[in-house]
């Protein structure tokens, strides 16, 4: 039988392939005709080459075997398991824990760009910055937070969803 932390460790591997493949495909994006002649706004570069830098470091670091990360989730060797029900939803229940803590960076990234273009557009030196954009960029950012702990959570425990799923029978 296989550990539930190696067929695990499995999963991130296929998850950090997928970001670096997708973080790839918008870098390239940077080069193409289309973004050479916007290259002086400078809060797309966030969006176009900053946020997909980072995603790629990231899914380099799944890619690689993410060592710290299993550890974190299973900090003890545990016993050979059976490929049980409960097996397959803890480790889908992981599994999308990591792509909302993944989507919470791009997320964030999209929502400062979002926030850069409106700020360019309404400031005016007169008056400041418009109230509707900073109240947009700070009425996010709690949410942004919310669903990476929601995901870290579900990538370390997730005990309320695993009893309601597999609850005893009386």
């Amino acid at each position: 039988m296989i550990r539930q932390k190696e067929i695990f460790r499995g999963i991130v591997v296929v998850v950090g392939l997928k970001e670096v493949i997708f973080s790839l495909m918008a870098l390239s994006a940077f080069f193409m005709p289309e973004w050479t002649a916007m290259k002086n706004m400078w809060n797309d570069l966030l969006l176009q080459l900053i946020s997909p830098l980072i995603l790629l470091i990231i899914g380099i670091y799944l890619l690689s075997g993410a060592k710290a990360l299993i550890q974190f989730i299973y900090p003890q060797e545990s016993e050979e398991e059976l490929l049980t029900a409960k097996v397959i939803f803890l480790l889908g229940m992981k599994t999308i824990g990591i792509f909302l803590m993944i989507d919470q960076f791009e997320s964030l990234f999209f929502n400062i760009n979002t926030w850069l273009s409106m700020y360019g557009q309404f400031h005016n030196e007169i008056t400041g910055p418009s109230p509707l954009v900073e109240y947009d960029i700070f009425r996010v950012i709690p949410f942004i937070l919310f669903w990476f702990i929601f995901g870290l959570y579900l990538l370390k425990s997730g005990s309320i969803f695993t009893r309601i799923a597999f609850r005893e029978k009386d």
